[in-house]
């Protein structure tokens, strides 16, 4: 598709040429000859028909349109598109041709490109037949035979507008045909780390998650591309209060590195990080006071010195006593968080960290007394216990693949939910005509029936679950899904994959406070 610079530099050249035909045809020598005036008495004249050959062979609509605002000319694309004759539109107002509704704007936008307030208008065009086509048009004055006329030219774009459509749904097919796996791959092995495993597996797991996290970022930075060509790119709120912090990366994988950097660049805060733990001390004792970390997030499975012992040799140094310390790990085991207690590290994750989830730590922990954040790290088992007194909550999972079916099942029994599933959205509905549950995960595309039209049949002339929350599970993440969802009657929007972490925080919203 064209962008737009070029396709004015496309107009310019049209209006130049157009320009230049017309002073050929306003020489003395054209001026003289009596039989050569517009319509019908210029027919057979070499240079007219030169002239109504380039006018015609134009693909975009083209107008000569007088200080009356009549039109003097059209090109053959003008009839061909909008279903007049010439004949029919010359003499009348240039405002035929354009919405009834939209015709008292059209004056404001000529003079307005006019004198270069504005490069385009944006104004549709309307067929004889009442057809709305979406139109861009540039327009220049001139003088036409000795009489000052404004040139315009319109360029149908809803063969533009048709094709970003088809290109923005491949996108989203793409995305859910590739996250659908991706969450049973990010899930499981989200799972599989909190159990105990020997060194040489743990690092196994933690190059998988390596790779599977790089691989989510990518898709999801290819969908934010499309999204900002397609000019539906939304904003994100982040908590800006990061942007005086500095913040050290301590990680021997390069992608865990990248990841990191990628989720916090957009906070404003200044970030440096080490390939691991030497390096992370060389780096600090070669940095003044003032260009120190306020935060180090520390991966705990490094060659030479681990995470632990990077803490250690860090905070038992005086001038380094007042970074704050976040371990990460990748693979959880039984007396981590105590011995991270122990040694005084403010924050505990398990990958995969989510952006959100890294953020809201990081802020927590800069916002938080030393000996406070010290004395009571975050971890995954203190998520689990404030999940306990919801065990009698009863959650219906609506979903249709059987490797999502079983990871999302573990993941909220694990959370201390009971859950009951169904494989599509006309059982759900029959469910829910039964039986009333305190939330409702619903996944979006699935045989049968559909979440959306599920949703509604529960919402509208279902009884017992009619105020029930639903939350949308959905492997599409383009820009209006939410909305979609939103519209079907849904509460809320989950996209995959879904993360523990995610699970739990929507749910605990709608309830209670965990």
């Amino acid at each position: 598709m064209l962008s737009r610079q070029k396709i004015f530099r496309i107009y310019d050249r049209i209006i130049a040429n157009t320009r230049m035909l017309i002073k050929v045809c306003n020489t003395p020598k054209m001026k003289s000859n009596r039989l050569i005036r517009w319509k019908g008495k210029m027919d057979g004249h070499p240079k007219y028909e030169n002239f109504r050959k380039f006018f015609d062979s134009v693909e975009d609509l083209l107008f000569v349109v007088d200080k009356q605002g009549k039109i003097k000319h059209v090109n053959n694309t003008v009839c061909n598109r909008l279903g007049y004759t010439e004949e029919e539109l010359i003499g009348e107002s240039v405002l035929i041709v354009h919405p009834e509704n939209r015709r008292g704007e059209v004056e404001g936008i000529v003079n307005d490109i006019l004198s270069g307030k504005v490069d385009y208008s944006p104004i549709p065009a309307i067929t004889k037949f009442g057809q709305e086509i979406p139109m861009e048009t540039r327009i220049t004055s001139g003088e036409w035979n000795g009489e000052s006329v404004t040139f315009g030219v319109m360029k149908d774009i809803s063969a533009a507008e048709t094709a970003n459509i088809a290109k923005s749904q491949f996108l989203a097919n793409m995305s859910h045909e590739i996250r659908t796996p991706l969450n049973g791959i990010v899930g499981f092995i989200e799972l599989l780390s909190s159990m105990p495993l020997e060194r040489e597996q743990a690092r196994y797991l933690a190059e998988v998650k390596a790779s599977s996290d790089a691989l989510l970022l990518l898709i999801n930075e290819i969908l934010d591309y499309s999204k900002i060509e397609a000019g539906m790119l939304l904003i994100e709120n982040i908590p800006f209060d990061l942007c005086n912090l500095i913040v050290m990366i301590v990680d021997d994988h390069e992608s865990n590195r990248m990841i990191f950097r990628e989720y916090l660049v957009e906070t404003g805060c200044k970030i440096i990080s080490a390939k691991d733990g030497v390096e992370g001390l060389e780096m600090l004792v070669g940095l003044d006071s003032e260009s120190l970390p306020h935060i180090i997030l520390v991966d705990y499975m490094m060659p030479g010195i681990n995470g632990h012992e990077f803490g250690k040799q860090l905070l038992n140094d005086e001038r380094f006593r007042h970074i704050k310390l976040i371990l990460i790990t990748s693979a959880a085991q039984k007396g981590d968080v105590r011995l991270a207690e122990n040694i005084r590290f403010s924050g505990y994750l398990s990958k995969p960290v989510r952006k959100m989830e890294l953020i809201n730590v990081i802020s927590g922990v800069a916002a938080s007394e030393p000996r406070e954040s010290m004395a009571n790290p975050v971890t995954r088992h203190t998520i689990a216990e404030e999940h306990r007194k919801f065990t009698n909550s009863n959650i219906l999972l609506v979903e249709d693949m059987v490797a999502n079916q079983r990871l999302e099942m573990i993941m909220l029994k694990k959370l201390g939910y009971s859950v009951e599933l169904a494989i599509n959205g006309e059982q759900a509905v029959e469910k829910c005509n039964t039986k009333k549950y305190d939330l409702i995960l619903m996944d979006c595309q699935m045989p049968v029936m559909d979440g959306y039209e599920a949703t509604e049949q529960i919402k509208k002339t279902g009884i017992l679950n009619k105020n029930t929350t639903v939350i949308a599970m959905t492997a599409y993440a383009m820009e209006g899904d939410r909305e979609k969802c939103l519209a079907a009657g849904m509460d809320d929007y989950i996209s995959k994959p879904v993360t523990m972490s995610v699970l739990k925080e929507k749910i605990s919203k709608y309830l209670g406070n965990a």
